[in-house]
């Protein structure tokens, strides 16, 4: 071969393994950064993913399902009223804790707020809650003359408040939230108005919700003005009830029982409608066949048929100390447990007859509450029975009917009380 040619043809074979050269090397360096990408992506990922599962653990809806799993554990673990009561109290607190984180982050900017007071009120007030009761909260505001701006703001702020609480799994009902542009205008401005609006207004369940309440956020001094005018408004004649009615009907009937008790008070008067009006109900529907005695294959609602009679027995003997003895007593507790210790130191109920309702209260908390945990958990009014297959009904263990049952006899044997047959009275139940 001319050595020319041999010379051009090394010159090509050395070009042609050059340019392999160059291409493996810059495949491989393409390689090597598309690895590195690829691991940093697979880092973040892991990393975002264990910030994640560190972080959602203390999310309010993964919170509440931990809560109501400790609870459930912890009723059914406990054998005395008193460490059940505890476990009821500690759950209802850190829900309501969880529900004031919520609401310190809507109420970030409190400053165009309205000065108000919200106040929870009803089992979540009682720090009574089982799994899944519903919370309830009323809203006091105090802003003569107000800005409706600053109105709307806040009350978007409490329909967001209920959003997000529902999606925390908590049930919410805002007893006296405006739905419409005119009621937010035309909501109480002071808070003599908004409570004589309730207590005046015949509507028995908001005015012993009114009465149960405790604060929950906002301004203290408001929810203690709260309560100065439900106590001022127990002591106001009739004749100036009346004049005060929200409404002409309401007027009309204060007026007729002024003139058969010319020197009433609104405290007696509330006493004995909340007793006729709450009660008369129980007594056509559930206390004949309460004192018969349950039969065992029929399913029952255990809130309706217990929990809340001997809730508004035990708040009308509450009653009449707090608002109508004289001098007034002390400021008590909402909290059933509390409300009995209490009607034992005042000499009102015997021993016996508080240790069995706690006793009751104990058994009515821990079947309710193991009978919720059966549902689906989207209704709080759980039914049970002693002996039935039906679908949906939570039937008694056998451990649990015998004390069941006793505190069916514990309400009825309150419930005979105040029945208008004296033979039935038993003071010590």
């Amino acid at each position: 071969m001319d050595p020319l040619e041999l010379e051009d043809a090394s010159r090509r074979g050395f070009c042609q393994n050059s340019h392999v050269e160059l291409r493996r090397q810059l495949w491989l360096r393409i390689a090597t950064k598309t690895a590195c990408v690829l691991m940093s992506l697979v880092l973040v990922v892991v990393i975002g993913l264990t910030m994640a599962s560190q972080e959602s653990s203390l999310l309010p809806a993964n919170v509440v399902k931990r809560a109501r799993e400790i609870y459930l554990a912890e009723l059914s673990a406990r054998s005395t009223p008193a460490d059940a009561l505890h476990a009821a109290r500690v759950f209802s607190d850190t829900l309501i804790n969880t529900t004031r984180k919520i609401w310190a982050e809507l109420a970030k900017d409190e400053a165009g707020f309205p000065p108000y007071a919200l106040v929870v009120t009803g089992e979540a007030g009682r720090r009574e809650m089982s799994m899944y009761s519903r919370m309830e909260f009323l809203i006091y505001l105090l802003d003569c003359p107000g800005s409706f701006k600053a109105r709307r703001q806040f009350f978007k702020s409490v329909s967001d408040f209920k959003f997000l609480m529902e999606a925390a799994s908590i049930g919410v009902d805002l007893l006296n939230q405006p739905v419409a542009r005119a009621s937010i205008r035309s909501f109480p401005c002071t808070v003599d108005h908004a409570v004589s609006r309730v207590l005046l207004g015949h509507d028995w369940h908001m005015i012993s919700r009114v009465l149960e309440g405790n604060h929950f956020s906002g301004d203290v001094d408001i929810f203690r003005e709260v309560q100065k005018a439900i106590h001022a408004w127990m002591n106001e004649p009739l004749e100036r009830a009346a004049a005060a009615a929200p409404t002409h009907d309401d007027s009309a009937e204060l007026r007729w029982y002024l003139t058969r008790m010319p020197n009433a008070t609104l405290g007696p008067y509330l006493k004995n409608h909340i007793e006729f009006r709450k009660f008369d109900r129980f007594y056509r529907k559930k206390y004949p066949t309460m004192r018969e005695g349950i039969p065992s294959g029929r399913a029952w609602e255990i809130k309706a048929w217990l929990y809340d009679p001997m809730q508004d027995f035990i708040a009308a003997e509450v009653f009449e100390l707090q608002y109508l003895e004289d001098p007034v007593a002390d400021a008590v507790s909402s909290n059933t447990g509390d409300r009995l210790e209490w009607l034992l130191r005042e000499g009102v109920w015997s021993e016996g007859k508080v240790r069995r309702g706690l006793q009751a209260l104990w058994t009515i908390l821990k079947v309710r509450t193991r009978a919720q945990a059966r549902s689906d958990g989207t209704k709080d009014a759980a039914q049970v029975c002693f002996s039935c297959q039906e679908s949906g009904v939570f039937e008694v263990p056998e451990d649990l009917q015998e004390p069941l049952r006793e505190a069916v006899e514990w309400v009825v044997c309150l419930a005979n009380a105040h029945n208008d047959d004296p033979g039935d009275a038993n003071p010590d139940c």
